[in-house]
């Protein structure tokens, strides 16, 4: 039997003002979660997704619910406000906070035995040569840059289990001011534990950074670049322990 194609994805609709991110026009940032959960829906293999947004925004989903539907998927959303913990921490921090109360409160999330993450504002655009290639293994991902300790952390693929036991907890340790985002957090506790395989074909994300502005939009020599990489193990999360 094929593992189900779940996604998680994260969001922040009405950011905190005093965090500071390169878009923080609400409108601009909801319209733009609203074309990628559309592009989710219609244009992926998905089963089930799980929107998780942490500004406890009021907007009707109920026409997105549907869509997902009548196209013989499921749509949740949750949406709640974050603690704040960003001001201090970072961005990170808040992501994890978002992981957090997802998987305390979804429905979907607690039938779940894997799931993919994905950022809201972002799509892979061969996420369905993603989802075929990846049945084998329950933890799969990449760093986040070539020998990096870095973990990318705007996709990735992990199991119920995995990620309750080792990375629930690790966005406690993000401090933005010292330089240690939730990308140095998971890799640190995936260095320990090991257990994370690489993607067998390497996402291809498109989409802008909320946080920086920078676009995240490959041509296809650096995507074919990334993928020899991937194929040398240059983007290999340590799998051993």
């Amino acid at each position: 039997m094929l593992n189900r194609n779940n996604v998680l994805i994260t969001a922040t609709i009405k950011p905190n003002t005093d965090v500071m991110v390169a878009v923080s026009d609400d409108k601009e940032r909801l319209d733009t979660y609203v074309e990628m959960l559309r592009y989710w829906i219609l244009e992926t293999s998905v089963d089930e997704i799980v929107f998780c947004e942490n500004s406890n925004y009021e907007w009707s989903f109920t026409e997105l619910i549907e869509l997902a539907k009548c196209n013989d998927k499921k749509l949740e959303v949750l949406t709640f406000l974050s603690s704040g913990g960003a001001v201090e921490k970072g961005k990170g921090f808040a992501e994890g906070e978002i992981f957090s109360y997802a998987i305390e409160n979804s429905v979907l999330i607690k039938k779940w035995t894997s799931f993919y993450k994905a950022s809201g504002r972002i799509k892979v655009l061969n996420i369905n040569k993603v989802f075929e290639k990846s049945q084998d293994f329950d933890c799969m991902g990449v760093l986040a840059a070539p020998r990096s300790q870095t973990m990318d952390t705007r996709f990735f693929k992990l199991s119920l289990e995995y990620f309750k036991e080792n990375l629930i907890d690790a966005y406690r340790e993000v401090n933005d001011s010292a330089g240690h985002y939730l990308e140095h957090a998971y890799f640190n506790k995936i260095k320990v534990v090991g257990g994370v395989a690489p993607f067998k074909v390497y996402p291809n994300i498109v989409g802008i950074s909320g946080s920086t502005g920078d676009s995240y939009n490959k041509s296809k020599l650096g995507l074919m670049m990334r993928q020899l990489a991937l194929w040398g193990g240059f983007y290999s999360l340590p799998f051993k322990v």
